[in-house]
């Protein structure tokens, strides 16, 4: 594959709750057309950095994930294209590729510590630059609870709008396109200080029941 080939056209949109998502491909040929008609609230992500004293390292507690969306049936899957029954996480009828912000994300813009672990995930923002993210706490901080706020920023890539398409099942060309969007944001997201980006495919205990996307989290501790 050449760096030709990752060339292709990619359009940005905005979700309802000020979410930013990217279209990669020539489908649909006018993003514009399709807007985001849900009745959203604003992310609101509550993270935070514990200690782990058993693991010696840091580990990440999400507890506002609890209400996320959970093994709907396969006419409400929130990764498929959008119809007049559905509105989901994609406004179009119809895609390539897509990327967007997760909306139950383990991670989220880091903001200022209030001493609760309340931070909000802005609309367009970039989350802020980590502090070291592996040394232990302190000695006067090394207690059961000792924590941090934690920020990063989670995504999912939706490889394909067909509710049962497995990766393994999709053509070269299609492929490409997967790997284009995979460059696109490891490049824009290694831009961010302090950051360190993991992709991973869902296919087991997942939340979800699509064979979902490969999913790129941006991983920081701060």
């Amino acid at each position: 594959m050449t760096h030709d080939d990752l060339q292709m056209r990619k359009t940005a949109v905005t979700l309802a709750d000020g979410r930013a998502l990217t279209y990669f491909g020539a489908v649909p040929e006018r993003p514009a057309e399709y807007p985001d008609r849900r009745q959203l609230a604003a992310v609101h992500v509550r993270s935070q950095a514990r200690w782990d004293q058993l693991l010696g390292e840091w580990v990440v507690i999400a507890s506002h994930r609890q209400d996320r969306t959970f093994q709907p049936e396969a006419a409400q899957c929130p990764l498929c294209p959008s119809t007049a029954d559905s509105l989901t996480e994609i406004p179009a009828a119809d895609y390539e590729v897509v990327v967007f912000e997760n909306r139950f994300p383990a991670l989220g813009a880091q903001q200022t510590d209030t001493g609760d672990g309340d931070h909000r995930n802005g609309a367009g923002r970039q989350p802020a630059a980590p502090a070291a993210t592996s040394s232990p706490p302190s000695n006067d901080q090394r207690h059961v609870l000792a924590g941090r706020p934690a920020g990063g920023r989670c995504e999912v890539v939706c490889f394909s709008p067909h509710h049962a398409a497995s990766f393994a099942g999709l053509s070269p060309g299609q492929a490409a396109t997967v790997m284009a969007a995979w460059v696109d944001r490891s490049a824009e997201l290694a831009q961010q200080p302090g950051r360190a980006g993991r992709p991973g495919e869902s296919r087991v205990l997942r939340a979800l029941p699509r064979p979902a996307a490969p999913a790129r989290r941006l991983r920081a501790l701060g």
